[in-house]
């Protein structure tokens, strides 16, 4: 299974949570105590809002503690109301008709001529909005568990990130040793921040630590644009799904990776491997350009950088992922290499490029066969050694 002889490893793809899965979680996979919170918030969930099709933000909104951005503006008005399309799993896909099934998974990386799916959660980690920490914990580790047997399927093809609890470091470590057992199991997946917490602060060591012992990576992936833990800005720009889904990622993966290496976290961790995903890569020269200006400007507010931001990349423990049809992309390789950028289709999502993702990098015109050997397999095997 490869393209033109590439081996293809996607660095990013997804799972769709659903009501069935809830279902299963409270079914099969959580305790009594926390399978009967669920449950209570999954009735008072539909009876809220009139649905049986609930999803994640359905589930945190009935006691979160952070209001739900809406997302109905346009620019150009004042006022809510789109009527949005799908904007959940991609037309076409596999997924749309169970998102759940792995041999449909399974099907579709065929028909993308993937050979390697590491999958992300799409809204799971937005349980930090949750009221309840030790219900959050209980709900990653239920979807860790449920990750485990999808990915039992074909392990040799389906792999996961593993979703920790970061409210609560000692629950988050001890998660992380757990799911870690099982080699289907590659990363430690990270939002961008927490609350009022950002990547650097020494709160954050003993999962830095735990990832490392373990040869696992941390995979920093922000949540969708509209969901907790809220990315910069939010707030701020009235309702406008355009600007939110244009902005959050990006905006949010400059603020971490300067966060990491501002605060010498890949000081502190010699080891530690770290990917930033699914914000693209055109911006990072100009962003690590202007952090080592900064560096030099005012060390006082770094005391623990050591070394620049580009001299952080040079080094082959940090990561991005690129969009397909990238225009910088050529550009982002020139100034930081291809070295550290992975391929990533982001399925089933609806901005996804199914199911021509990676064979429209393949036939990519400005890429060398060099760099799309590096960017589909060699780049993602050093990030997830646990890949074959």
């Amino acid at each position: 299974m490869t393209i033109n002889g590439y081996q293809v490893i996607d660095a990013d793809g997804h799972v769709f949570e659903t009501a069935r899965m809830y279902e299963l979680f409270r079914d099969q996979y959580l305790p009594r105590k926390h399978a009967d919170a669920l449950g209570d918030l999954m009735r008072r969930a539909r009876e809220k809002y009139k649905t049986q099709n609930i999803t994640t933000p359905h589930l945190w909104a009935v006691e979160g503690k952070v209001p739900m951005v809406g997302r109905g503006r346009a620019l150009g008005t004042n006022d809510s109301g789109i009527d949005y399309p799908n904007q959940g799993t991609k037309e076409g896909t596999e997924a749309l008709r169970d998102p759940l099934d792995p041999k449909g998974r399974l099907r579709d990386m065929d028909r993308m001529g993937i050979d390697v799916m590491v999958i992300y959660p799409s809204s799971t980690a937005s349980f930090c909005a949750l009221q309840d920490k030790e219900l959050e914990a209980a709900l990653y580790q239920a979807y860790n568990r449920w990750c485990a047997d999808h990915c039992a399927i074909d392990p040799q093809r389906l792999k996961y990130v593993g979703v920790v609890p970061l409210r609560d470091p000692e629950a988050g470590v001890a998660e992380a040793y757990r799911a870690a057992k099982d080699a289907s199991m590659v990363a430690v997946y990270c939002m961008t921040h927490i609350e009022d917490k950002q990547l650097d602060q020494p709160y954050f060591d003993p999962i830095w630590r735990a990832a490392q012992d373990q040869d696992l990576s941390v995979a920093i992936h922000h949540t969708s644009a509209a969901l907790p833990p809220y990315g910069i800005g939010m707030f701020e720009m009235n309702e406008c799904w355009f600007e939110m889904h244009a902005a959050s990622n990006p905006f949010e993966q400059m603020r971490a990776i300067a966060t990491m290496i501002g605060g010498g976290v890949f000081e502190r961790h010699p080891k530690l491997r770290v990917a930033f995903l699914e914000a693209g890569c055109g911006w990072l020269p100009y962003w690590l350009d202007r952090l080592d200006e900064h560096h030099e400007m005012m060390p006082y507010s770094v005391p623990l950088m050591k070394k620049t931001a580009t001299e952080v990349f040079a080094t082959g423990r940090a990561f991005v992922s690129f969009e397909v049809e990238e225009r910088m992309l050529p550009a982002a390789i020139k100034h930081v290499g291809d070295d550290v950028i992975v391929f990533a289709s982001d399925y089933p999502h609806f901005d996804g490029k199914f199911p021509d993702a990676a064979h429209y990098v393949a036939a990519r015109k400005d890429l060398t066969k060099a760099n799309k050997r590096k960017l589909f397999s060699d780049n993602a095997k050093r990030l997830y050694p646990r890949i074959a």
